[in-house]
């Protein structure tokens, strides 16, 4: 048993708790050798030895873990406003509740940094960074949309979506970097989240040639799809333990929020031209391109946002392309993850 004083399921954790038994964790018995060793292997590529390896536990969950669930209105109104014509008008809400979250507890309260956010200390020196699951997380989605729909007919059919959104969590998802950095105020994590997409706008296009069209024009068919979406949000991390928690995973800059700073926006169009053949009676061959990312857009959805310092050494980052950089990480700011390039891909098909 971990000695923590402040959280009262600790006052009879074998009742109120459940340890993770050994999981693929790997690490060095004590958390001042493993810093050691972790930044002997990040600087110089030594990897301890094997022989101080110890597997150990991340740490512990609520034994009485209830279900998670979600509140959800919806409502949306369609009218035809002409023939083969329909525009829809809808909103949406969702509300998540009890959602799992990782609590990182082996601190308790030790004065605050320069930067004013809450400073610990071990509340146990004989572990390193503990974690406790816990079902405190929520989430919150508004989304209003808007729809233009025209089913096939005359030989072409659109449809057209735009959604203005908006989602708010403490948490996204359940790892390390989404750890509330204080964990006797988790409230202080909320902000946008990691799938937070303000505006999403999606358009198909449909079409074939007229069988009355000069032979060498029919049979052709030719579909388009664009997307169009905001940037998504970053958290700036610190990428060291800022708070002495002993977990450095989710510590960011200053007193800066989580997922402040805003990516870069995502267009891509995807086009298709088909084509059917007839080789006799029976048989028919069709052929079609494809081509992904026709305009060859630099989509980035990574970004590093390493800043390298417990605070800001200038000014703030708020977008990517800012120009602002972090002169303890020259890569801050940086893709380290871009959509894939112009795709070209052809096929030939037989039915017979």
């Amino acid at each position: 048993n971990m000695n923590q004083p402040i959280l009262p399921e600790f006052a009879d954790p074998a009742n109120q708790l459940v340890g993770f038994g050994p999981s693929g964790i790997v690490g060095i018995a004590g958390p001042f050798l493993a810093s050691q060793a972790f930044s002997n292997f990040s600087h110089n590529g030594v990897y301890p030895d094997p022989g101080t390896l110890l597997q150990f536990p991340l740490g512990y969950v609520k034994r009485k873990f209830p279900n998670a669930y979600a509140e959800e209105t919806s409502l949306e109104v369609e009218n035809e406003i002409a023939k083969g014509l329909f525009v829809s008008v809808g909103y949406q809400f969702v509300h998540g509740l009890k959602l799992p979250i990782y609590n990182s507890i082996n601190g308790v309260p030790n004065g605050t940094t320069p930067t004013g956010v809450q400073s610990f200390a071990p509340a146990d020196p004989n572990f390193g960074f503990t974690l406790e699951a816990t079902p405190t997380a929520y989430s919150i989605y508004h989304a209003g949309t808007l729809s233009v729909r025209k089913p096939f007919a005359h030989h072409y059919s659109i449809l057209a979506n735009y959604t203005y959104s908006k989602s708010i969590d403490i948490s996204t998802d359940i790892q390390l970097t989404d750890t509330p950095m204080d964990y006797l105020h988790p409230n202080l994590d909320r902000g946008l989240g990691e799938n937070d997409m303000r505006h999403h706008f999606v358009l198909t296009l449909l079409g074939e040639s007229p069988g009355t069209w000069n032979p060498m024009l029919r049979n052709f068919k030719v579909s388009m799809l664009n997307t169009l979406q905001s940037p998504r949000y970053y958290t700036v991390f610190a990428g060291f333990d800022v708070n002495g928690d002993g977990f450095p995973f989710s510590d960011r800059v200053g007193n800066i929020g989580r997922n402040t700073y805003r990516g870069d926006p995502s267009y891509a169009t995807d086009m298709r031209v088909q084509r059917v053949f007839k080789l006799g009676e029976r048989i028919k061959a069709e052929a079609s391109a494809e081509v992904f990312n026709l305009f060859n857009r630099p989509n980035v959805n990574g970004i590093d946002t390493v800043y390298g310092a417990p605070d800001f050494l200038g000014p703030i980052p708020r977008q990517y392309r800012d120009g602002v950089s972090s002169p303890a990480n020259p890569t801050f700011g940086t893709p380290n993850f871009v959509a894939p390039a112009r795709q070209v891909q052809l096929a030939l098909r037989l039915n017979f």
